[in-house]
């Protein structure tokens, strides 16, 4: 698990991870071109930056010059120079990663959100919005190896990749529900072997574990053991060869509700339960 304090704090929205640009307006990437090897044993997040990617960035600047008051227009053109993983969802967002790649600098690293699997059919049982439909069928051959097969062209970039963030509480907190078997089978089958393809010297690689609020309130803790989370997983990293992966991090995580993992002295409840964040 990675620990970097400035990129998880900007974790608090689903769609995409920021981590702020010191300078605004002012990028002038020179693109690396030497090939990238990753050390997954270390932090990168000491040594890189999170790429303001111009699929995002070109939106931004865009809504910025809409805005005449200048104090405004200043902190929006500071989003467009923050960084932001590229959220990919279907194989039409695949060349997205052609136009991202084409200004990263040597010291920036280019963020991907993977997230193709499908929960639809599950989410209407549980009570929540209606997903849109895809097809997990061929999930491996239409979207990961394609992204797979770019990362490896592309070896004078340095990604992160975030894999299914959207899924995994579909899995674990409704085993009871047959409208989710498929969904479970989904996870199962294939996130283990996006990892496993995904293990490429220039990428570093998270399983998404999405957020304390998915897992702790009490109307989301309906037959399911919370442990359960750890468990799937583990169950998942184990799938994906274990310690034979070399490009495997640990998890990320949406820091809202999870409880930090590193305070001296460490945090107190006021009960005990099984909910994954503390009360105020």
């Amino acid at each position: 698990m990675f620990s970097t304090k400035s990129f998880f704090a900007c974790m608090a929205l689903p769609t995409f991870v920021c981590a702020l640009s010191s300078k605004v307006g002012n990028r002038a990437p020179s693109v690396c071109m030497e090939a990238v090897t990753l050390d997954a044993t270390k932090n990168i997040w000491l040594n890189y930056t999170l790429h303001p990617q111009d699929v995002y960035r070109t939106h931004y600047l865009a809504a910025a010059n809409l805005i005449n008051d200048a104090e405004q227009k200043e902190r929006a053109l500071r989003v467009a120079d923050s960084g932001t993983f590229l959220w990919l969802e279907s194989e039409g967002d695949i060349p997205k990663i052609d136009q991202a790649v084409k200004d990263v600098p040597c010291g920036n690293i280019l963020g991907l959100v993977i997230n193709g699997l499908s929960h639809a059919g599950c989410d209407e049982a549980t009570g929540r919005t209606p997903w849109q439909k895809r097809d997990s069928t061929h999930y491996i051959e239409n979207i990961i190896m394609p992204i797979a097969e770019r990362i490896k062209n592309y070896n004078t970039t340095a990604f992160a990749l975030i894999i299914e963030p959207d899924i995994l509480p579909f899995v674990v907190r409704n085993p009871y529900h047959k409208e989710c078997l498929q969904a479970q089978s989904a996870y199962r089958t294939n996130t283990p072997q996006a990892i496993k393809a995904l293990d490429i010297p220039n990428a570093i690689t998270y399983l998404d574990a999405k957020h304390g609020g998915w897992f702790g309130w009490n109307p989301s803790r309906t037959n399911y053991d919370p442990k359960d989370v750890a468990r799937e997983l583990t169950a998942t990293w184990q799938a994906a060869g274990s310690t034979s992966l070399t490009q495997f991090r640990g998890i990320s995580v949406n820091i809202r509700s999870y409880n930090s993992w590193d305070m001296v002295p460490g945090e107190t409840f006021t009960d005990e339960n099984a909910i994954f964040f503390q009360s105020d």
